[in-house]
């Protein structure tokens, strides 16, 4: 595989995100070219590989786990992250036209090859996920143990594992005047990023960004989506170092729903309020507050 012309300004997240991407194309290369395999142990053995390549959203569940508790922090990385990402970027097909020629190669691939060369795209996926952990314990976060229980209850749990800096019990002024007034624009309370990134609110000076990835690459919201979002954060968040705003939510909470709905996610905020508004939660006379 060859060495790509890089640009010299990503990000871990940008790095993770074409990673994933260019494993997920290869191993689904794989998976559609796939025959019954002559030897029984081998056969075994590769599908075990392709079944953990295809489950190999655990990268993005680290990368997600850690974005939650370090924020920026964690996305800028340092000179160790980056060069070894790159180092897997590196050994992985760049683009269409490489995983073409890769998809003709293949092809004559005996039973052994076809092994070695899904240890070896295994090898990679690995290889990233250590590079998150050891950036994550650079940074003072420890690791997630097992990122095959996460889920968007166990997202939630992160910010269990973390002091908090805030008011958990109150929403911030910026949210209240969006929830008092239904014409307001998000411009009311906030500055958009430098860059797009998200935005900054003027009363409590907290991020109001999303940094999370899925399968499909970053996870972007519209600005409608945006204010919904707004109109439930807290003056809350994990250290003065990620100020990236937690939230609450409005509907529960004029419900009296106790403990307090809290959501250190806005993916986990916005399912939320999504089952609301679908009826899965019960709905009420308040959904149009934050809807």
């Amino acid at each position: 595989m060859s060495s790509p012309g890089m640009p010299s300004i990503w990000t871990i997240t940008d790095l993770v995100n074409n990673i994933m991407k260019s494993v997920r194309q290869v191993a689904q290369m794989f998976l559609d070219s796939k025959e019954q395999a002559v030897d029984e142990d081998i056969g075994k053995e590769q599908t075990d590989l392709e079944t953990a390549l295809q489950e190999g959203t655990a990268v993005t569940t680290y990368f997600n786990y850690y974005i939650l508790a370090l924020g920026i922090e964690f996305s800028s990385g340092d000179d160790d992250a980056v060069r070894e990402l790159r180092m897997v970027y590196a050994a992985l097909p760049q683009d269409d036209v490489e995983v073409k020629e890769l998809r003709n190669q293949q092809r004559g691939f005996s039973e052994s090859q076809r092994l070695e060369f899904m240890k070896r795209l295994k090898s990679e996926v690995t290889a990233t996920k250590t590079a998150l952990q050891e950036l994550a314990n650079r940074k003072g976060c420890f690791a997630i143990q097992d990122p095959s229980q996460y889920s968007l209850d166990l997202r939630e749990k992160v910010r269990k594992l973390f002091p908090m800096h805030g008011n958990n019990a109150t929403f911030c002024e910026g949210a209240s005047h969006l929830q008092k007034h239904a014409s307001a624009a998000l411009s009311a309370i906030t500055s958009r990023e430098p860059g797009g990134g998200g935005y900054v609110c003027h009363h409590c000076n907290l991020d109001l960004r999303c940094m999370e990835i899925d399968e499909a690459g970053s996870i972007t919201f519209t600005e409608a989506e945006w204010r919904t979002l707004a109109a439930c954060h807290m003056r809350a968040h994990f250290s003065f170092k990620n100020l990236a705003a937690w939230y609450k939510c409005r509907i529960c909470h004029d419900l009296g729903v106790e403990p307090p709905l809290i959501f250190v996610s806005p993916v986990a905020m916005m399912i939320h309020l999504k089952n609301h508004w679908s009826g899965d939660i019960e709905k009420s006379s308040v959904e149009g507050a934050v809807r």
